[in-house]
């Protein structure tokens, strides 16, 4: 489970998050929370509100502000394995509020917060390839074999390395191309990639 939060009051910190909350208030006019993400991206967000974190024994701290206050956290929750992240900025509205965001000319990789959730959880898929514009689905047919559709969002044509689980190899391209481990799709377009156990 992932929250991220603005300026909404969250409850019960310490039993799901395994944080302490000491203090809520609002940063002063034209700070911004700065840290770096998972992956190496610095990052510098306008969110409104700070909150004072102390992390727990169990809670691990993946990013923090420069004096440490927690960032982005990760707990155990529940007896099934589960996790509780959070995240103290609203990645979502950002994104989704910044022209340009992802554009040629400010590739944030705020996607790294996204493929940090992912590594712990078993998924299944045998293709991966990591590029801010670029959407990877996976879609399995009843022979076995698989269709990756890898949508490009934004304007510019979209390069990226296509990595593959050991025992699969490329059938087909119907739509984009492929070729030196890499695909390619056109601007606002898509790459369709057939697969098969090599």
């Amino acid at each position: 489970m992932l929250v991220t939060v603005d300026d909404a009051h969250v409850n019960d910190l310490d039993r799901v998050f395994g944080l302490h909350l000491s203090r809520r208030y609002p940063r002063p006019a034209g700070e911004a929370l700065t840290t770096e993400l998972p992956g190496g991206v610095a990052h510098a967000s306008p969110t409104r509100w700070r909150l004072e974190l102390s992390a727990g024994d169990a809670t691990e701290v993946l990013a923090a502000e420069p004096d440490g206050n927690p960032v982005l956290t990760r707990h155990p929750l529940g007896d099934a394995g589960g996790e509780a992240w959070l995240l103290t900025f609203p990645i979502e509205a950002e994104s989704a509020t910044t022209p340009g965001a992802l554009g040629p000319e400010q590739e944030r990789d705020l996607g790294g917060v996204y493929r940090a959730l992912a590594e712990g959880v078993a998924t299944g898929r045998v293709a991966g390839v990591r590029h801010p514009r670029l959407g990877l689905s996976e879609h399995v047919l009843d022979d076995g074999r698989r269709v990756l559709v890898a949508v490009n969002a934004g304007p510019g044509e979209a390069t990226a390395p296509l990595t593959l689980a050991a025992g699969w190899s490329v059938a087909g391209v119907s739509r984009g191309s492929h070729g030196d481990g890499r695909i390619v799709a056109a601007p606002f377009d898509a790459a369709v990639i057939e697969l098969q156990r090599s």
